[in-house]
């Protein structure tokens, strides 16, 4: 596999690593980022997904957009053609990469621009600059760094920092495909789990709040009274019987039968 293989060696930082991490990694390590919100729940790109209408929106427009064919023209004196012979017409329309299909690949490019803001595609080429691949890379873990050149010069790089693998590097223009949605600068889009970070919180809290309200029924309307002193066990034994009896929604409304002098106020 390309992407497996492919190392950067000639940009890599002074601790020696080099290279981008693999699908295997990508897939497996959890999300990171994100901050707490006045109703209390974390909210960062991987637990706003938790909340279903979020998920709901994020995954339709990203399946809809995987959908789209894409494919590259030529242009000609006279309208245009499709270069189907063309190398990467074959990577954008066929086979992004070795293991994903072309609308995996571009439903998660977009699922990572409606969440990150922005989506990065890492583009892999031969020794005769042929472009090979393309692999989507962890939003969070790419930054574009915007530096003057000259007088009214300016260029783009991305610097890639991975923690968990240890890899450090700079990535150039020709390396990285971004997919950005709406933004301030050109370069990066707004996130939009932080701009309604506030509002996926709520949706998130009243979704904890409606669960635990559900799956204890047995939150009293009342209590249970007696004349008589009853020993720390008794007491915790009652206490048990009556939520095995009256918790959740399947025992709710049941009939309680009192004994050894208990009443119900």
């Amino acid at each position: 596999m390309g992407f497996f293989r492919s190392v950067l060696s000639q940009r890599a930082s002074s601790t020696g690593a080099s290279g981008v991490a693999t699908p295997e990694k990508w897939v497996e390590e959890w999300f990171t980022g994100g901050s707490s919100t006045a109703s209390g729940p974390w909210v960062s790109e991987d637990t706003a997904l938790h909340y279903s209408p979020f998920f709901a929106g994020v995954n339709a427009i990203a399946t809809d957009v995987g959908k789209l064919p894409l494919p590259l023209y030529e242009r000609l004196e006279r309208g245009k053609r499709r270069a189907r012979e063309h190398r990467v017409y074959r990577v954008l329309h066929d086979q992004p990469n070795e293991i994903m299909p072309p609308v995996v690949f571009k439903r998660t490019l977009q699922g990572h621009a409606l969440t990150w803001g922005t989506g990065y595609a890492h583009v892999l080429r031969n020794g005769r600059g042929e472009v090979t691949e393309v692999w989507p890379i962890r939003p969070d873990r790419i930054t574009p760094e915007v530096t003057r050149t000259g007088p009214g010069k300016l260029k783009v790089t991305y610097r890639y920092v991975d923690d968990v693998n240890g890899i450090y590097t700079r990535l150039f223009p020709d390396e990285v495909l971004p997919i950005g949605g709406l933004g301030y600068d050109g370069i990066r889009g707004y996130s939009v789990v932080k701009l309604a970070r506030q509002s996926i919180g709520m949706g998130l809290a009243t979704e904890q709040f409606g669960n635990s309200f559900f799956s204890n029924g047995a939150r009293p309307g009342g209590v249970l009274k007696t004349s008589k002193k009853m020993s720390p066990e008794g007491h915790k034994r009652l206490q048990a019987d009556w939520e095995n009896l009256h918790r959740g929604l399947d025992r709710a409304q049941r009939v309680a039968i009192l004994e050894e002098g208990l009443e119900w106020q």
